[in-house]
């Protein structure tokens, strides 16, 4: 389907149904008694020019129906009167009353063959009624009688192409071009029509008499660049880029433009230094900047270890902080290049930060904020931005969840509680989140003592997964922690060792289910394995090592394991006691 864009907008030029004024003169000024100065004017014909102005007034007051009825009354009084068919011709085309309006509109036209007004509205009803071709006949028609009115042009133009008929369009503006002048509008559209008709080359001859005519417009310079590029003439484009740095060496998409060959090449890190000085001008749209950064977030990461990627792109996105240090936009970009390309978690906190300082309307930058203090393990800096977002964002389930998980790391098990069970209603049909509360209901409800709520949030949610090692693993614990069930604390350690062997903290959990149920050197086997899955350095692993050890008399070894775990940062209290005594404290 071919369109026609241009700032003349002839057919709401042509067709106004409000202008009372300019139709009322005309109505009257075209009443065929009137139109014949001297002749005596009988009491019927009065009567119909009163019907005629009662008419035209209910149409003024937008009742059409009344209006309608009323110019039908005329007609029936006199049937050649061509005014009262005309404004019933407007009338059936506004309640789409198609073939109405054009009866009515092709009577007016007979009646009155010299009013091209008549003629005008009669094409738009032919548009109307998907008979463009025929609207242009109409327009054919009004050129051979008003030659020099450079509009019929446009308007027959418009409705060759609504018809499907581009050549005939062009050669209506070609004649256009010569009659009148050639002009930016002309130039557009021919080259829009060439465009669709698969003519790519006289389409570029459009673009280029443009450039040719308005010189000094770079914008006609950049869709002749632009065309060349998308019709894979990549070397003509480069040379009308490359025009348009002689203009303005400044300007932001040649540069941009020029720099892609880099990117093309597989050279990503040239290219992103190539668009640096493009990044340290104020004046190009930020859009501009941060569409060239976004793709980097999402290169996989094999590909983004390129030498030199990372450094240039994130020298780009602290350019873009600093010249933009107004727009959330720019900090946003900038903390996810940190976050997801640098991994730098803090520095990409503080520009997250910075961020929802200035528009602080979208919640994924306060989820983003959230998982990185997880993650930090910045559970006062998560509670306080939870706790935030719940009264910003009241309707967000994953604020109340991350809230949740903050009060059980600072041991506030209560509000924990709480937050959950809030995030647990909103959650809704969201299944993987509403998995992730109840596991983490089951451990909050766990260390508040409150068991038969732990043990129902679990089974709930290993109803929701139950092959998800990380609920197997919690659950288990809590029962031993507890002990209680022992034998099905061990069997859902068990599988969870399957599901995911050689981890250092599910080896761990074993160890200490078979440690609960007394099978102390099985429990050293596991604890062992799970020292050397990397659970040397966790200070929990190690004291349960020294405490099995001494299970079995192994005192000396056991004080060794405990010595280690105080060092790294196990429970002094604890750990001092049972190193000074010699002794097992639990």
């Amino acid at each position: 389907m071919f369109t026609i864009e241009s700032n003349m907008n002839f057919s709401n030029q042509y067709i106004r149904l409000r202008c009372f004024g300019l139709l009322v003169f005309m109505s009257l000024n075209s009443w065929p008694a009137w139109a014949q100065v001297g002749k005596q004017i009988s009491e019927s014909e009065i009567q119909g020019q009163k019907i005629f102005i009662d008419a035209t007034k209910e149409k003024t007051l937008e009742n059409y129906e009344d209006a309608a009825f009323l110019f039908k009354e005329v007609l029936k009084k006199d049937p050649e009167n061509h005014a009262a068919a005309y404004e019933l011709a407007r009338l059936y085309d506004v309640f789409e009353k198609s073939d109405k309006a054009m009866q009515m509109g092709k009577k007016a036209v007979d009646l009155a063959p010299e009013n091209n007004w008549y003629k005008i509205v009669y094409a738009s009803i032919l548009k109307n009624a998907n008979r463009p071709l025929d609207a242009a006949e109409v327009f054919k028609d009004l050129i051979k009688k008003e030659p020099n009115e450079k509009s019929h042009y446009y308007q027959m133009a418009e409705y060759l192409i609504s018809g499907q008929k581009p050549e005939q369009a062009v050669k209506v503006y070609t004649t256009i071009e010569k009659k009148f002048g050639t002009s930016e509008i002309l130039f557009q559209q021919k080259h829009k029509m060439y465009l669709g008709m698969g003519k790519t080359k006289k389409a570029a001859e459009e673009l280029d008499k443009l450039v040719e005519m308005f010189p000094a417009q770079i914008e006609y310079r950049h869709l002749l660049a632009d065309f060349y590029y998308k019709t894979g003439e990549k070397n003509k484009a480069k040379d009308v880029y490359l025009d348009i740095l002689d203009i303005d060496d400044s300007d932001a998409r040649a540069n941009l433009a020029l720099a892609d060959d880099f990117k093309e090449r597989g050279n990503h890190a040239r290219y992103l230094n190539a668009i640096r000085p493009v990044f340290q001008k104020s004046d190009v749209n930020i859009d501009v900047k941060v569409k060239n950064l976004f793709p980097y977030i999402k290169m996989p990461e094999a590909e983004r270890q390129q030498a030199g990627i990372v450094d240039a792109v994130i020298d780009l996105g602290k350019i873009l902080s600093e010249v933009h240090p107004e727009e959330a936009k720019a900090h946003s970009i900038y903390a996810d290049l940190l976050y997801y390309v640098k991994k730098d978690n803090k520095a990409a906190l503080a520009e997250y930060d910075k961020t929802k300082t200035i528009n602080p309307n979208v919640f994924v930058v306060w989820e983003q904020m959230m998982y990185i203090n997880a993650e930090l393990g910045r559970f006062d800096a998560l509670a306080k931005v939870s706790a935030e977002a719940m009264d910003l964002f009241p309707n967000k389930s994953r604020a109340y969840y991350m809230n949740g998980i903050a009060g059980i790391e600072l041991k506030q098990y209560t509000s924990a509680i709480d937050a959950l069970e809030q995030a647990l209603m909103m959650s809704g049909r969201n299944k993987n989140l509403r998995f992730d509360i109840l596991n983490r209901l089951g451990i909050a409800y766990f260390k508040a003592g409150k068991n038969e709520k732990s043990n129902s949030s679990f089974e709930k949610a290993l109803k929701l997964n139950p092959q998800s090692y990380i609920v197997l693993n919690n659950y288990s614990t809590s029962l031993a922690e507890r002990g209680e069930q022992l034998d099905k604390a061990k069997n859902m350690s068990s599988l969870a060792n399957e599901l995911k062997p050689n981890v250092y903290y599910l080896q761990d959990t074993y160890g200490f289910v078979l440690y609960k149920m007394k099978d102390y050197k099985s429990a050293k086997d596991w604890l062992s394995r799970a020292l050397k899955s990397g659970g040397d350095n966790k200070p929990n692993v190690l004291e349960r090592y020294g405490d099995v050890l001494f299970r079995l008399d192994e005192k000396d070894n056991a004080i060794v394991y405990w010595q280690k775990a105080l060092e790294k940062g196990g429970d002094a209290d604890l750990l001092s006691r049972k190193i000074n005594d010699r002794r097992l404290y639990e």
